[in-house]
């Protein structure tokens, strides 16, 4: 600009102001626009070059296990001698032998509990019929009937002799 010429015409640009609702708006509404305060300057404009793009959906781990493929809970890390497998659904609880509650849940068809190896463990089930107990992967005699209760010893020397029940 050069000294002596006058400043040039101010310029006012006509611009919207989004203004959103509170917490009660709809989901997908659309802001509501309303024109600026007179003399307000519009803000820059970005320009994309590209169309946005949205970010990918992460595949699942391949490790994953399928959501059918039956559980296993217990000691999962280390080797176990005492291992449980329901055929049908069958509430199971061992206790310690303070009687605390070491593990206590419903096994459904398939799932097994692999026992800690500790002493003077029990077990209590609602369906003793409904469980193939192993011992060092060797099959012991059954508990009991299907949908019988029964509370067992689960010490490995009791189980493979088949004395480890009580009804």
């Amino acid at each position: 600009m050069a000294s002596g010429s006058p400043p040039p015409a101010s310029i006012e640009v006509a611009t919207t102001t989004p203004v959103t609702a509170g917490p009660a708006e709809p989901v997908g509404a659309q802001p509501i626009m309303r024109p600026a305060p007179a003399g307000a300057v519009a803000p820059p404009v970005a320009v994309q070059s590209e169309p946005a793009r949205l970010p990918a959906i992460p595949e699942p781990p391949a490790a994953a296990p399928a959501l059918d493929t039956p559980r296993v809970y217990g000691i999962t890390n280390g080797p176990v001698r005492i291992v449980i497998k329901a055929t049908a659904d069958s509430w199971i609880q061992v206790r310690d032998p303070s009687q605390t509650v070491v593990a206590m849940r419903i096994l459904k068809p398939g799932e097994s509990y692999r026992v800690p190896d500790r002493p003077g463990l029990t077990l209590a089930t609602g369906n003793a019929g409904a469980l193939d107990v192993t011992v060092d992967g060797r099959p012991v005699a059954p508990l009991g009937p299907v949908g019988k209760r029964r509370s067992a010893a689960l010490d490995p020397e009791r189980l493979m002799a088949g004395t480890a029940t009580a009804e």
